[in-house]
């Protein structure tokens, strides 16, 4: 085999991510060949830094992470061909729903310490920004977000010079995405280094119609919870309240993780898509750094819920991470327990810190919301064990003999992460103190109502004990 077979060989396997094995990418041109070349390098010779949310995607039922349904292709693709890719199926999120998990990545920061996770409350603005610390390096911040929750009204755009935020959860979605990036990066500075952000919302309810001809899922309407109808007819609300027959139940939770499902096939196409965006505008021609995560999961029936809302059990606080730089043979090491938040320190500095962080992760009561939630924070000690302050009290679960936690036993004073977790409680404790009383800002109050993220009725929520109302674990 000749230098030009081996070359096109290389590129035809793993042009879209731009890294042959044996070769980080330093140029893109020369990987991708002639007929890939670009009119113009941009980035003023430094590489891109890209950040990537798969907003509401649980990692075990990702094909990359042993789901039984191929729904992650090219993921699958990056995550076994390409040389110094990092990739865990055993990441936590720091939040069980958008807005703290992105707080937590803009700013490094556990929940309990910026405290951005209270409905209608505006993100710290004395806290500085992932955003505003890439600008203090000299890039350029750009927001791509197909979740409208993180808006101007949120404080979550702050540091950002373009931003293109959608009003509903689903104009931008599928085919929309890789036009509406091209669109931002026509108004980038082609001159200064790119740091760009971009949240993927296929996954997210309203859940996606499955055409005909899939193969692994069968074809279905669009899925619309609808959870502002009250009629007695709505099937969310039928489902919660207990008047919808069994047989009934099963089989709209097989319609919600049929949707959901393909709704993580569209996230994968279009992380190509975002990938090969960035490559055909120029932006790879000096190399760049990838984080990919997601802010949370989604509950398709396990503890009967549907949804995400304020409770941190795994389907909606295990999520994937993974990471790539194009200038780096050597994988990072992600095992768990690790936390999503180290996506602030990969993005910024390509390194994690040592020591590693904790993986955390915090909710609350929200008495507005059909699913309530409750006040609660995990602390995870390895693989398979979850130490967990609820009710008032401490638990530890053995997440191997009791995968869908309904069996919590009392956690031991003399474990030895039973002072972290309770330090971490006790912060969490007065953060909700803090911010139980404090008045919401009635525009971002109308907007997250608006968007099906808050379902209560008139004025704020008024303060009130944590009395879960749903299916729940044991108590031990």
């Amino acid at each position: 085999m000749n230098a030009r077979t081996s070359l096109l060989t290389c590129v035809a396997l793993f042009g879209l991510l731009g890294a042959c094995r044996g070769r980080p990418l330093e140029r893109a041109a020369r990987i991708f060949g002639d007929e890939e070349a670009v009119e113009r390098v941009r980035g003023g010779g430094q590489p891109t830094v890209l950040f990537i949310v798969l907003d509401t995607v649980r990692a075990d039922h990702m094909g990359v992470c042993g789901y039984n349904r191929p729904n992650t292709p090219y993921l699958e693709h990056l995550v076994k061909d390409v040389e110094g890719v990092s990739f865990t199926c055993g990441a936590h999120a720091p939040g069980p729903w958008t807005v703290p998990s992105h707080a937590s990545y803009f700013t490094g920061l556990q929940v309990p310490e910026h405290g951005s996770d209270r409905m209608g409350l505006v993100f710290p603005s004395h806290i500085p920004t992932l955003a505003e610390k890439m600008k203090e390096k000299g890039f350029q911040s750009v927001m791509l977000t197909a979740n409208p929750t993180l808006s101007e009204l949120s404080g979550l755009q702050r540091g950002f010079d373009l931003i293109r935020r959608p009003k509903t959860l689903t104009e931008i979605r599928r085919d929309d995405v890789k036009d509406e990036l091209k669109s931002l990066l026509d108004q980038a500075d082609p001159d200064r280094p790119l740091f760009l952000f971009v949240n993927l919302l296929d996954a997210h309810d309203p859940y996606p119609r499955i055409p005909e001809g899939v193969g692994w899922v069968p074809a279905q309407p669009q899925l619309i919870y609808d959870v502002h109808a009250k009629t007695a007819d709505a099937p969310y609300h039928r489902y919660f309240n207990g008047q919808m027959p069994e047989d009934r139940k099963r089989e709209y939770e097989r319609v919600a993780s049929n949707g959901y499902d393909y709704g993580i096939f569209l996230d994968d196409q279009n992380v190509k898509e975002v990938l090969r965006t960035l490559r055909k505008d120029g932006w790879m021609e000096n190399g760049f750094r990838l984080v990919l995560t997601s802010d949370h999961g989604e509950f398709l029936g396990e503890h009967g819920m549907l949804r995400h809302g304020c409770w941190i059990w795994e389907p909606v606080t295990n999520v994937p991470f993974l990471y790539f730089d194009s200038n780096q043979r050597t994988p990072v090491d992600l095992s768990p327990p690790f936390t999503a938040l180290h996506a602030w320190d990969l993005l910024l500095e390509g390194a994690l810190p040592e020591p590693r962080r904790e993986a955390l992760s915090f909710s609350n009561f929200r008495p507005e919301d059909i699913k309530q939630g409750a006040d609660m924070a995990a602390l995870w000690t390895s693989a398979t064990e979850k130490l967990v302050w609820w009710n008032d009290a401490y638990h530890q679960l053995d997440l191997r003999a009791d995968p869908l936690e309904m069996s919590p036993k009392p956690l031991p004073p003399d474990h030895p992460k039973a002072a972290a977790l309770a330090q971490w409680a006790a912060s969490h404790q007065q953060h909700l103190e803090a911010t139980r009383h404090q008045k919401v800002d009635p525009a971002l109050k109308q907007q997250l109502m608006d968007l099906g993220y808050w379902e209560g009725g008139e004025g704020d929520p008024p303060p009130a004990e944590p009395t879960p109302t749903t299916p729940t674990p044991a108590a031990p």
